[in-house]
């Protein structure tokens, strides 16, 4: 049994995404310092006052939802 692979999925290129990810870790395999925001989790802390003012906005119904939130944040 072989695997065959159709026309479509070999015309799929890779997301922007992915290739800014690629640039990154190329560029810090290189020694580049680099503050990595492409796909995963950031490679460094959110600031506490950036938490903070999420927590807030959001107790206070900014979630920059259309609709109520299902649970509400006490």
């Amino acid at each position: 049994m072989s695997l065959q692979i159709s026309k479509r999925a070999i015309a799929l290129k890779p997301s922007a995404s992915i290739a800014a990810k690629k640039m990154v870790l190329d560029l810090q395999a290189q020694g580049h310092k680099i503050v990595d925001l492409t796909i995963g989790e950031p490679d460094i802390p959110t600031p506490a006052h950036i938490v903070e003012a999420a927590v807030a906005a959001m107790k206070a119904g900014r979630d920059g939802s259309r609709k109520k939130m299902w649970v509400k944040i006490t």
